[in-house]
This record gives structure tokens, C-alpha cells and sequence, in this order.
């Protein structure tokens, strides 16, 4: 299958994740959070963030070490070490995630008030089911099939949704928000494991392994444990600086400086401005997964894909991010009223410096498959650094909003750093005058939608302005001349990835888009920017 018909296939099947994981669930939580306040909901995300950096911690190195290595002996064809690499990695998960659970229990019954030692027990204990999770994504990351990740995925996103709406209605209160979590976590892994082990003999068997061999035990190759234990301390080092820069350290913070509400007022802000990120999530994912894939096939494959990676990504979240920023107060007074008024202004800095976190992930993506991370670790604690700094001080100054700024400055700091560090790959400056054109289209967007809001009233605004937003910014591509013929092209062969009922109309809707933001012939040179 095509590169193009890859990508699309599985942006296909991430997309119908994001209707049901990203859609559900936070539909009931704004009603919970209006539902408990910001002082309780300060409480409750304080404890489940801990208990997330935690799972994250003991899960994110190897898993990024598992999909390098699986990756790139999948497109060696060589199933032997396909299935070392996933037995190794399943046996230090269980270990380091048992490990974790019973570090954090000590912590819960040692250190917080005898009130919330039970959500907060139920809160650590997901961290069993998350950090065994990502062995099994990272076996179908490796060979480009994200359906099981997908229909797992979309059975815990249910599973959450009933759990938070239970809650509700049984006035559970912070247990109850906690078991839902516990409820989905678990369902996650268990359906997630039971769809890869199903398919694990199909993706052996596609890289040459007999029938007699998948039988036999397995060990690594000399000198590749080793490898692997240098991978997995600087993906261990990469994901601890992730928390510290995009993962909400400034939590710790507010939780020292600041009323509790703030908490809540940063959370409920932090959760909006992830949107955009979910938007442009399924297809981030599967394209980082085809660098992944392409890396370990041939450099120059893997440069080709992050290049369109970077350039779709571009024309998809920059115009999310401002619009949202536009829509920021009317969105939060709707949702979450009148308590949560506070949380509109740092919302909309949130949102407008969220652009970052995404833009990172092509860089990001192609510095690790290519086995380049040293470099992303020592950027990494650099930016750390300038994170929890600007933490320090513009937290205790300016609380939520301060916790906002410092966020989004770190995210920009360690972004700026990745790209440049990638251009060792991949030369950026053909990319720069195309990013220019749709940043420019984008803001353009984003000051009429602004203005529309403050000519009508919160709920036409926050129902007509992303329509609006639509127009205007296909509108600016066009002037900008933006879009060019080829990206039309790998539009039009993306169409394979739908039934033969949706193919014309999909069809319909490429052209109406080439028509109206009138793709002009060219081409890129293969770079990304």
C-alpha cells in the first residue's frame, strides 16, 4: 500500500477514535466539573495528574524504545527479534509499573488527608493498567496497523464516558470520577491486548516467520540489550522532561502558591487547549508511526514522510489553535459558567501558544527513528530548566494565567530547539516561506472571527464562529496561494481508505476545496520546516 494510503488509512481510524475518546468523555466532565466546583475539581485533577505523570514516567521509555527497535527490525523482516523485543519489553513494564503502584500507595496513605486517600487510591492503581498498555500500541505502531489501538481505544472512551455519567447521577463524587478512570484504563489494556495477540501471528508471518518458529522461545541479539537499555535511559530522561515541559508541571506550583480554585481554573483551561492537539491527533499519529516505519526501511523515505507530515500539520493546527483562542471566553462561560469565569483569559493564552506541542512531533519523530535522541535530551533538560523557571516566577505572580505563560514559553523554547536540531536530517528553508503563508492565513482567521464575537451574542458566536472560521481561512490560503496542485493530488489518492459509497462525495468536497482556494501547479523540495 502507497505512503499516501497509509497515512490516510490510519488517520481514518484515528479520526474515528477522536469522535468517541475525545468527544464523550469530555462532554460529561464539563458537566461534573460544573457539578463539583472549581475548589473540588482543583483536588481531583491534582491527584489524577500525579498519578498520570506517574504511568507516563514508567511507560513512555520503553514503549519508545519497543517502537524504534520493533519498527526498524519489521522492516528487516527479521520476527525473531520482533518477538525478543516485545517479551523483554512486556516482562520490564509489568516490573517497573507494580513498582510505581506501590510507590505511589505509600504516598497516598503518607502524605494526604485521610478524606481523599480513597479516590486517590483508586487513582494510583490505574497506573497498572497504563504502563502495561503501550507494549501492545507500540507492536502495531511498528507495522503501521492502528485498528486494535483505535477499537481499544474507542471501548475505554465509552467505558469512561458511562463510568463520569454514573457518577453523576449516583452522587459518587471523586471515587466515583476515580473508578471511572480505573474502569477505562483496564478496559484499554485488556481489549488492546486481546486484539494484538490476535494479530501478532498475522504481522509475524508478514516479515517471514514459519508457522514452527512463532512457537520457540526468543532471545535478543548480542550487543542489542545493550542497545536498548542506552535507548531506553534517554527515552526515560525524554519523557520526564515532556512532563516538566508539556505535561502540566506547573501544577505543583499552584498547589504551593495559589487557592486550590486555581488549579481548577488552569485545568479547565490546560483541557480546552488540548483540542486542537485531538484534532490534528489522528492524523499526527499515523503519520509519526509511517516515519517510524519508512526510517527503518531507508533514510531517505523516512525524510520524505516527515516533510508531508510537517506540511500537513502546518495547514491543520495552526488555524485550530488561533480560532480557539478567538473563541475562548464565550466557550468557557458556556460550558462551564459563571465560576469558571476566570479560566476564559488563560484559555485563550493557552490556546493560542498550543500550537507549539504539535508542531514539535515531525521533528521530534524523525530525530528519534533516526536514532538521534542524545541530541533531543540535552535540548530537553535545557528547556526543562527554563520551563520550571519561568514556573517559579510567573506562578507565584500571576497564578493560572502565569501557569498558561510558562507553559507555552517551554513548549516555544523546546519546539524552536527540536526543529533546528532536525535540520540535520532534513534542510528547513524551502518549508519557512510556506509556514509564513499559513501562519499569516491563519491569523487573518482568526481577527475576523474575534470580531465576530464581539458583535454577537456568546451562543451564536460559539456555534457560528467556527463556520465563519472555515471561510475566511480557506479564503487567506487562496490569497496567499498556499495550496498547490500536488497537495490535491495525494488528496484525491487518500480516497482509498473510504467505503465506495463515501467516494464521491469525498471527491466533491477535494475539489470544491482546490476550486476555492484555487491550488496552483509546483513543486517542494523535500524538506521540512
Amino acid at each position: 500500500m502507497s505512503l499516501v494510503r497509509t497515512v490516510a488509512r490510519n488517520s481514518l481510524w484515528s479520526g474515528f477514535d477522536l469522535l468517541v475518546d475525545t468527544v464523550l468523555p469530555p462532554i460529561v466532565s464539563i458537566i461534573v466539573a460544573r457539578a463539583m466546583g472549581p475548589a473540588k475539581l482543583g483536588v481531583f485533577s491534582y491527584v489524577t495528574w500525579i498519578a498520570t505523570v506517574a504511568a507516563n514516567l514508567g511507560g513512555g521509555g520503553m514503549s519508545a524504545a519497543a517502537r524504534k527497535y520493533m519498527a526498524d527490525y519489521a522492516g528487516q523482516n527479521r520476527p525473531d527479534v520482533f518477538r525478543a523485543i516485545l517479551r523483554v519489553g512486556l516482562l520490564f513494564q509489568a516490573i517497573v509499573s507494580l513498582l510505581l503502584v506501590g510507590a505511589g500507595l505509600y504516598w497516598v496513605f503518607s502524605a494526604l488527608p485521610s478524606d481523599e486517600r480513597g479516590f486517590a487510591t483508586l487513582a494510583i492503581i490505574t497506573i497498572l493498567p497504563a504502563g502495561l498498555m503501550p507494549m501492545a500500541t507500540s507492536v502495531n505502531n511498528a507495522v503501521e496497523e492502528l485498528r486494535p489501538n483505535v477499537i481499544a481505544s474507542v471501548a475505554a472512551g465509552l467505558v469512561h464516558a458511562a463510568g463520569m455519567g454514573a457518577t453523576l447521577v449516583m452522587g459518587w463524587d471523586l471515587a466515583g470520577l476515580a473508578g471511572a478512570q480505573l474502569a477505562s484504563k483496564t478496559c484499554d489494556c485488556v481489549v488492546r491486548w486481546i486484539l494484538t495477540k490476535r494479530r501478532l501471528p498475522h504481522y509475524l508471518q508478514a516479515m517471514g516467520a514459519s508457522a514452527d518458529s512463532l512457537q520457540g522461545a526468543v532471545r535478543l541479539p548480542p550487543g542489542l540489550a545493550r542497545e536498548i537499555a542506552k535507548f531506553l535511559g534517554q527515552a526515560t530522561v525524554l519523557v520526564l522532561l515532556a512532563i516538566v515541559v508539556w505535561n502540566r508541571s506547573e501544577m505543583i506550583f499552584l498547589k504551593r502558591y495559589c487557592d486550590i480554585r486555581q488549579i481548577g481554573f488552569y485545568s479547565v483551561a490546560f483541557s480546552l487547549s488540548l483540542i486542537p492537539p485531538q484534532i490534528v491527533g489522528p492524523f499526527s499519529r499515523a503519520a509519526g508511526v509511517s516515519v517510524f516505519a519508512e526510517q527503518g526501511r531507508s533514510a531517505k523515505a523516512g525524510r520524505h514522510v516527515t516533510y508531508l507530515y510537517w506540511r500537513y500539520l502546518v495547514l491543520l493546527v495552526l488555524p485550530v489553535c488561533l480560532g480557539l483562542a478567538a473563541l475562548s471566553g464565550p466557550l468557557v462561560r458556556i460550558l462551564y459558567g459563571v465560576q469558571y469565569y476566570e479560566a476564559a483569559p488563560v484559555l485563550l493564552l493557552a490556546a493560542a501558544l498550543s500550537v507549539f506541542a504539535p508542531m514539535a512531533s515531525p521533528a521530534t519523530s524523525l530525530i528519534t527513528a533516526a536514532g538521534g535522541q542524545g541530541r533531543l535530551v540535552r535540548w530537553g533538560l535545557l528547556s526543562a530548566v527554563a520551563t520550571i523557571a519561568l514556573d517559579y516566577w510567573l506562578v507565584r505572580y500571576y497564578a493560572a494565567m502565569g501557569g498558561a505563560l510558562a507553559n507555552g514559553l517551554g513548549q516555544a523554547i523546546s519546539t524552536i530547539g527540536t526543529i533546528v536540531i532536525a535540520r540535520q536530517y532534513v534542510s528547513f528553508r524551502s518549508s519557512l516561506g510556506f509556514t509564513l503563508r499559513v501562519f499569516l492565513a491563519a491569523l487573518g482567521m482568526a481577527a475576523v472571527v474575534a470580531l465576530f464575537m464581539r458583535l454577537v451574542p456568546n451562543i451564536v458566536g460559539v456555534v457560528g464562529g467556527p463556520f465563519l472560521g472555515v471561510g475566511a481561512y480557506v479564503t487567506f490560503l487562496r490569497i496567499g496561494r498556499v495550496v498547490e496542485e500536488h497537495d490535491i493530488d495525494r488528496l484525491l489518492r487518500a480516497e482509498i481508505v473510504f467505503p465506495e459509497w463515501a467516494r464521491p462525495s469525498y471527491w466533491r468536497l477535494v475539489h470544491i476545496f482546490a476550486r476555492l482556494s484555487r491550488a496552483r501547479t509546483g513543486s517542494s523540495t523535500a524538506s521540512i520546516g
